[in-house]
């Protein structure tokens, strides 16, 4: 892991995490009608920073409160392309 971070850094010459801890009242309405609303939602800030940041952080409380518990981190980031 520490070598796609080192890779991550020299890539996009940041040091920039974002962290991914939606609120379920502040997505967008287009989102709110998907499968999954709070992945789509980071999937579009991912989709948005990507280029521009070494990490993504989910915050498992966000998931663990919307009984989406059972996505798992790596998930997002293979999904991401990360």
């Amino acid at each position: 892991m520490i070598d796609l971070l080192e890779r991550a850094i020299t890539a996009n010459d940041s040091l920039l995490c974002v962290g991914l801890d939606p609120d379920p009242e502040r997505i967008p309405e287009h989102l709110r009608e998907e499968r999954h609303p709070l992945f789509a939602f980071n999937r579009e800030i991912i989709d948005a920073t990507a280029a521009e940041v070494c990490a993504f952080k989910p915050q498992v409380a966000y998931y663990a409160a919307a009984a989406v518990c059972r996505l798992r981190a790596d998930r997002i980031w293979s999904e991401a392309g990360i």
